[in-house]
């Protein structure tokens, strides 16, 4: 076992640390003081087999403690093949197998907390999936029939794990529980309640996800860096999108030759986009914000440097928050957008939208009565078709097709738009001409 130095950052109150023997390194802890938890070294903890003790004696004192946690990281860059955990163990942090190379653990018998089959980790009642370790052969794995929840960090860092069904019966999906993997698609079933932090944050072959109506919270980071999506839904039910959420997702668009989400609308029960939701997305062409939206964080569409239309649909401009006075929150919102960004709002609107936001977009148009306004592009070849419906349109140049509330439904930056919508009236936008239709 390696005897290096310890990684933990002791805070203010210089909590008790100390190595024994064998090795290990504990802290006392704060709410037990007769017990203490296993904390991660330099270069992680080595063996065949490693064996975390029921007790732990600081040498300096001769204090006996009962070893009731295994701590944040604390097999951070261990290579140890198989980890015992002791009876005595009441609490598993998460992120305790985070960018390990574990391939099994074992519970001890006795523990009444969790439980191991197979070399994985659940809750003793088989309800949770606590952890399954990154070195793990996966082998098709599926949930057992009792479990119901999918605990935080629980698959992170399993990099070969390309497909995963999520079951009806999961309610819960933790924090950071699948970041780091290969999934290429991915269905969240409506028997999810909550999403956590950065569940799907780095899955850089992610293709697909579909989040399930009722969510109302898009969770922060929580799809950070995910830059091969093609489809991503926003469910109608969203009130808020998390700081970073979208961080990094969608930076390689359409214009760089690749399928990629160029385009993005934020539905309109949604109240508040939170700091650096969409930073750094400079693949977005497209941007569309819901009636409702009124509080923009800081940064949140920064960087969004292909950025070509806005569309605002709320009467009352949002208020973009500052970092201080010397920029206006609208400027730190929305830095590096292009500056012929056009910027569409409410044809009554316009006046309020200059005052507010006029300082960052010099083009602010009306959104007309039947949808969208359409000046500023070039003429050319329109033909709009309406056959079972199925709305047909090819164009020179990019397509946008509106509803009578002015909500963005489909788009083409190639022209050609061949799209199955509900019975309305629409709005088609495109060549430097717009045509009204009914389906």
């Amino acid at each position: 076992m390696l005897c290096g130095a310890s990684v933990y950052a002791q805070d203010e109150a210089e909590r008790v640390t100390f190595k024994t023997s064998d090795g290990f390194y504990f802290v006392v802890n704060d709410d037990e003081p007769t017990s203490v938890s296993l904390l991660p070294v330099s270069d992680g903890y080595q063996g065949d087999v490693v064996t975390v003790p029921s007790a732990a004696t600081d040498p300096s004192t001769g204090i006996t403690y009962t070893v009731t946690t295994i701590g944040e990281q604390a097999f951070y860059y261990s290579r140890c093949p198989k980890v015992v955990y002791p009876a005595s163990i009441t609490k598993i942090d998460g992120s305790a197998l985070f960018n390990s190379y574990v391939a099994d653990v074992e519970v001890a018998e006795g523990n009444e907390t969790y439980v191991s089959v197979d070399g994985i980790v659940y809750t003793k009642d088989m309800t949770t999936l606590w952890s399954f370790p990154p070195e793990h052969k996966y082998d098709g794995y599926v949930l057992p029939e009792t479990v119901t929840a999918i605990g935080d960090y629980a698959f992170c860092g399993l990099f070969y794990l390309s497909s995963f069904e999520i079951p009806a019966r999961v309610k819960s999906i933790g924090d950071a529980a699948f970041m780091g993997t290969r999934l290429k698609n991915i269905v969240i079933p409506s028997t999810v309640e909550s999403v956590g932090s950065a569940a799907f944050q780095n899955c850089k072959q992610l293709v697909s996800i579909e989040f399930p109506e009722g969510m109302t919270l898009m969770p922060d980071h929580v799809l950070t860096y995910c830059s091969k999506l093609e489809s991503v839904n926003l469910p109608s039910s969203l009130t808020k999108i998390g700081g970073y959420a979208f961080n990094g997702a969608f930076i390689y668009g359409k214009s760089y030759g690749f399928k990629c989400v160029d385009e993005i609308t934020v539905p309109d029960e949604v109240t508040e986009i939170e700091y650096g939701a969409f930073q750094g997305n400079r693949g977005l062409a497209s941007v569309t914000l819901g009636k409702k939206v009124s509080k923009i964080g800081l940064f949140a569409f920064a960087q969004c440097s292909a950025l070509k239309s806005l569309t605002s649909l709320n009467t009352v401009p949002p208020v973009c928050e500052e970092l201080d006075q010397a920029v206006t929150g609208v400027e730190d919102a929305f830095a590096e957008v292009p500056e012929d960004c056009v910027l569409y709002v409410p044809a009554e609107s316009v006046d309020a939208y200059k005052a507010a936001w006029g300082v960052k977009f010099t083009d602010i148009r009306p959104i007309d009565s039947a949808g969208i306004e359409d000046a500023g592009l070039e003429s050319g070849s329109f033909e709009v078709n309406v056959a079972g419906g199925v709305l047909t349109v090819v164009a020179s140049g990019a397509v946008e097709v509106y509803n009578c509330a002015g909500v963005k439904v489909t788009s083409s930056q190639d022209g050609r738009v061949a799209a199955s919508l509900p019975a309305g009236v629409y709005i088609v936008r495109g060549a430097g001409r717009v045509a009204k239709v009914a389906l």
